[in-house]
């Protein structure tokens, strides 16, 4: 698909103000005949609804709106709300457990988002509660956790002797006798992915994210955060994994950029993607962003960014994206770009085909030794499903790839 007026619409308001010019586009087009039913649906799978309510009431949008849009958009803003609100005391009790044993946690994404940058309860919409912890103190969390009535599906001391940091790299807990059950996800680094990230994974130095930390209120407990650049470098990382695909992910850089325009380290976000090898995807979250909410980057930021020479499959890949033609097995394909060489390819496929035991265990809840050849016949199974949608994707926008 293109960027419709709907897609527009939901594009515009994908932000908390909007400028003179962006306020006259939306007004202009509810003006035209919009399919609601579309926006709706398609607010809600980008997680932008709320925004989208706040805007369109901000800017009289009850004289143009149909009534039971509106309706239904406040709807979903109270709920969100009212599942922050759970979401938000079950952290708050979290972060006061572990700071009263004195271990060190660095809250991520949403919450933190929530909290010091949307500053709205009921704006910036949450699954789960994801953490950044010091993978030598899971046993004390563990502890701590269960002590608080959660549970897990998984045995923390099974990850003590993973050396790998390229995969998943995160052990999950729920506490379920609330209204709302409560999934929380420690990480021990920002990469948390089932695809092999030979690129860069190894690369990235974890203690310099603790070192520049900042202290924060996050649910009314004194946390920590990531410094600017950093949390900008985390975003950019997790919106590569969900394949651009989302108009919340592109938002919260947005905000980010805006709410700490003058305290960015322009000059460290560079110098840290390029140490971590993570130029094309800070590169690509800053330029979209830039490009389809008007974030305002240094130019000589993304010039010194860009690669020069796009490969073939990233310019697809870019055009894809700037096209709205992203879907959710679109990721792979990125990830196989950003192998240049035809062996770091081969070995792409082979290691996303064929990952170690102990990857194959978190990710289905098992022991090293309960994995069996039938695990990884499953996965080769799902691998060629993803592939073969992939491909079939772009023959169908006839776009091809190799």
């Amino acid at each position: 698909m293109s960027w419709s007026e709907e897609d527009k619409l939901m594009l515009y308001c994908s932000r908390m103000d909007m400028d003179g010019d962006i306020d006259l586009g939306v007004q202009e087009i509810l003006h035209s005949d919009l399919n609601w039913g579309y926006v709706l649906k398609e607010a809600l799978a980008n997680g932008v609804s709320p925004l989208l309510y706040r805007n369109l009431k901000r800017i009289n949008g009850d004289s143009i709106t149909p009534d039971e849009v509106i309706e239904e958009l406040r709807e979903i803003y109270f709920n969100t709300a009212a599942s922050n609100i759970i979401l938000l005391d079950g952290l708050g009790k979290v972060l006061k457990a572990f700071a009263d044993e004195e271990i060190p946690v660095m809250v991520l994404k949403g919450a933190a988002l929530l909290e010091t940058v949307y500053r709205d309860i009921g704006l910036r919409p949450m699954a789960d509660i994801d953490l950044l912890i010091k993978k030598e103190d899971l046993g004390r969390i563990d502890e701590s956790l269960k002590r608080l009535g959660y549970s897990s599906p998984y045995n923390w001391s099974d990850y003590m002797d993973i050396s790998t940091n390229l995969y998943l790299n995160t052990i999950s807990y729920i506490r379920g006798q609330d209204t709302i059950p409560i999934h929380l996800h420690p990480h021990w680094h920002i990469i948390n992915t089932t695809v092999p990230t030979y690129t860069y994974g190894a690369k990235i130095e974890m203690d310099r994210f603790w070192l520049e930390a900042r202290e924060a209120m996050i649910a009314g407990v004194s946390s920590l955060t990531m410094a600017p650049h950093h949390l900008l470098m985390h975003l950019s990382e997790h919106i590569l994994r969900h394949s651009y695909d989302r108009s919340i992910l592109f938002c919260d850089i947005f905000e980010v950029i805006n709410n700490y325009r003058d305290e960015i380290d322009w000059g460290s976000l560079i110098d840290d993607a390029v140490e971590f090898n993570l130029k094309k995807p800070v590169y690509y979250a800053l330029y979209f962003t830039s490009k389809f909410l008007g974030a305002e980057i240094p130019k000589n930021v993304l010039a010194e960014l860009k690669q020069l020479n796009l490969n073939y499959g990233e310019r697809k890949v870019e055009a894809l994206i700037s096209k709205n033609r992203s879907f959710p097995e679109l990721k792979y394909l990125i990830y196989l770009v950003m192998n240049e060489r035809v062996t770091e390819r081969i070995r792409f496929v082979w290691r996303s085909l064929f990952p170690p035991r102990e990857m194959m265990a978190q990710r289905h809840a098992l022991s090293t030794s309960e994995v069996s050849l039938f695990h990884y016949l499953l996965r080769m199974r799902n691998t060629f499903k993803k592939g073969l949608r992939v491909f079939t994707y772009l023959f169908k926008t006839f776009v091809l790839f190799f």
